[in-house]
């Protein structure tokens, strides 16, 4: 009876040891107890139970944009960024104005217009166009330095009245407009306001009756007001349609005001302010923009 007891027990132990070892052998748990994800032959892990997942696309992610190829009068410039992949995006830098020695552009050879009248500002380290002076051209062109200093500045009514200029070239040197420097200049239909230009005065280009177009790269321009009783920089024109150029962060009050044949216009993405009744004494959200 004795010795059945023993082979009963040692059976026992044995069937034991045996389910442990089976138990031993399967996969393995983790800390928390859990079964460990799946992996399949590619090295995926996926979901317990599943042959596993597909791995998420790759979202490029773009560095810091870098010139590659400068910017001329003649010759669009070039841009470019990279993604640590090594996919790139490339963008187009538009002309920039002339650079002129000796009134004659390096790069192109475009003389600037002789017989302008110059002024001396800032301690008498930049100059001004003061007015018309002797000049005969109808097509201006200002240039950005002058007895070897930059032109910084368009004077207060400098070309006020000079009906018989038909386009105006501003070098990107000018950091500021005076109020009323082009004043009933009937014979412009264009205008482009250069990049560094930080302040215009009020009226501007007031009562330029012609002029339809305004190309606008001021990137961070504020208005100088005079108080007048008609203010708006383009007031009495039939502007119709304004282009902004790239990284414009504001635009200056009563900049469209009283431009009632205003159209076509989209305002940049990059804006961060917009000066006092731009829009003022305009339908330009009204019946013309919604026939858009």
């Amino acid at each position: 009876m004795k010795h059945k007891f023993l082979v009963v027990l040692m059976a026992i132990a044995t069937a034991f040891c045996m389910a442990f070892s089976v138990t031993a052998c399967g996969e393995k748990s983790d800390e928390t107890g859990n079964n460990p994800p799946i992996t399949d032959p590619s090295g995926n892990q996926g979901e317990q139970g599943e042959q596993g997942s597909t791995p998420a696309p790759h979202v490029h992610s773009f560095g810091e944009w870098k010139v590659t190829k400068e910017a001329t009068c003649k010759k669009t410039g070039i841009k470019e960024r990279s993604c640590a992949c090594g996919e790139k995006e490339t963008e187009a830098l538009p002309l920039v104005g002339h650079d002129f020695e000796n009134m004659t552009c390096k790069v192109c050879g475009t003389k600037a217009s002789l017989g302008l009248e110059y002024t001396l500002i800032n301690e008498d380290k930049e100059y001004e166009v003061s007015g018309l002076g002797d000049c005969k051209d109808t097509d201006l062109i200002i240039t950005n330095n002058y007895d070897g200093k930059p032109v910084t500045s368009i004077g207060r009514r400098a070309f006020a009245e000079c009906s018989g200029l038909t386009s105006i070239t501003i070098p990107d040197s000018v950091t500021s407009i005076g109020s009323n420097a082009f004043y009933g200049c009937n014979g412009l239909t264009a205008v482009t306001i250069p990049k560094n230009v930080t302040e215009i005065g009020d009226r501007s280009f007031y009562a330029c009756e012609n002029l339809t177009t305004v190309n606008w790269n001021a990137k961070n321009c504020k208005e100088v007001y005079s108080l007048s009783l008609e203010p708006g920089l383009f007031n009495k024109t039939k502007l119709q349609k304004v282009t902004f150029g790239e990284g414009i962060l504001s635009i200056p009050g009563h900049m469209f005001y009283g431009c009632t044949e205003l159209t076509d216009l989209v305002l940049p993405e990059t804006l961060t302010s917009i000066g006092e009744y731009v829009f003022g004494g305009t339908d330009y959200f009204g019946e013309k923009r919604r026939e858009r």
